[in-house]
């Protein structure tokens, strides 16, 4: 008796082994395929043209700001200078009435002559020229 109960206790093994085996390879359906759907975003590839254009406009923005800061730069200068400048016409208009007062205060010894032209000045080039001999020219016969 021992003897079927122990071969009844093995082929009952066996049956639950062998359905247990055949259960889990029907629920695992065998070779699994899987879809793939990737949802990377590649950015498009930039052409020659389109990297020339980018340089360009980089470029051009950089000059842009650089002639910004000089123009800025230059009219910080003149806003100075026409400080100077009113400031010397101050000064000369004050000189101005200054000396027609002083003109006005002396005895009238004005005389009638006219006053004499200035003279240009001149340069080293002009008096090296006068100084040149004439050697340079020649005559024909």
């Amino acid at each position: 008796m021992t003897n079927k109960k122990t071969w009844l206790a093995v082929i009952a093994l066996i049956i639950c082994t062998a359905v247990f085996v055949f259960f889990s390879t029907s629920l695992m359906g065998g070779e699994k395929t899987y879809e793939i759907r990737p949802e990377i975003m590649l950015t498009p590839q930039e052409t020659q043209y389109d990297r020339l254009i980018n340089a360009y406009e980089r470029l051009s923005d950089r000059y842009m700001k650089l002639a910004d800061k000089n123009l800025t730069s230059v009219n910080a200068k003149l806003v100075s200078i026409e400080k100077k400048l009113d400031a010397l016409d101050e000064r000369m208009t004050l000189l101005t009435l200054k000396l027609d007062k002083l003109e006005k205060s002396l005895p009238a010894q004005r005389t009638k002559q006219k006053p004499e032209k200035p003279q240009p000045l001149k340069t080293k080039a002009d008096t090296e020229q006068q100084q040149e001999p004439q050697e340079n020219i020649i005559q024909k016969p």
